[in-house]
């Protein structure tokens, strides 16, 4: 197994924070600095860590969270905050569990949290261009105008982004889903932020094929084997 690989399997990070600990002199093999994260870790190697012993997880950790109002998506805070990570750390206090992407501070819903660096990196890559449905309820209806726009593409500093569909509800104007595959930074309160509205509330309900269902908010429950599984081939795909 690479060193980077071997890094990230232990739970530190992902592979890409873990290619960087690396470069960075910040790990030892049998006591002398190693930058070369294509190093091949051989059984009777030691790897160190801050004066640790790294050692690879025996057991890969997948967790599907409803994010509550409030919390970060991050493993911990510099300030104290309380991250998704906290919620489950009772139950995986040793399995060294980190968000795969994030959803901010004011958004609710689904996040996945793993130790598996390998596929964390993967699942981040920008290729992994996979659907996400999110449930938007706004200060105002949303003009027929402005879904035409959201959905040919809306102009910003980053380029152009569109949503792939908009379901609005009949009875309540101001609230509908919308799809999309970007993964760019608060993207949905940037788009809707150009228009001129305003999110009251901002829900992810699934990606892909994971669905929260009935999972309660601050709730978090293992994925299935078949749940991984196709995770894992989702990401394979998106790496060709």
């Amino acid at each position: 197994m690479r060193l980077v690989r071997f890094i990230s399997s232990a739970g530190i990070c992902s592979r890409r924070n873990a290619a960087d600990l690396i470069k960075n002199n910040q790990i030892t093999v049998n006591k002398r600095t190693n930058n070369d994260p294509a190093y091949i870790v051989h059984p009777t190697d030691v790897v160190h860590y801050k004066g640790k012993e790294v050692k690879t997880v025996v057991e890969m950790v997948y967790l599907m969270l409803n994010k509550p109002l409030g919390i970060i998506c991050a493993s911990s805070s510099p300030h104290g905050e309380q991250t998704v990570v906290d919620l489950v750390q009772d139950a995986y206090a040793e399995a060294r569990l980190f968000p795969i992407g994030r959803l901010d501070k004011d958004t609710t819903g689904l996040i996945l949290l793993t130790n598996d660096g390998d596929l964390a990196f993967k699942l981040s890559h920008p290729k992994f261009n996979i659907s996400k449905h999110y449930r938007v309820t706004l200060n105002r209806q949303l003009e027929f105008e402005d879904e035409d726009l959201l959905i040919k593409g809306i102009t910003l500093e980053d380029g152009i982004t569109a949503f792939d569909d908009i379901d609005i509800y009949p009875n309540k104007k101001n609230t509908f889903d919308v799809a999309l595959h970007s993964g760019k930074n608060r993207i949905i309160r940037r788009m809707f932020a150009e228009l001129e509205y305003k999110i009251i509330s901002l829900h992810r309900f699934s990606i892909g094929s994971l669905h929260l269902e009935s999972l309660r908010s601050g709730d978090y429950r293992k994925l299935s084997e078949a749940e991984v599984h196709e995770l894992k081939a989702a990401a394979e795909k998106h790496q060709d």
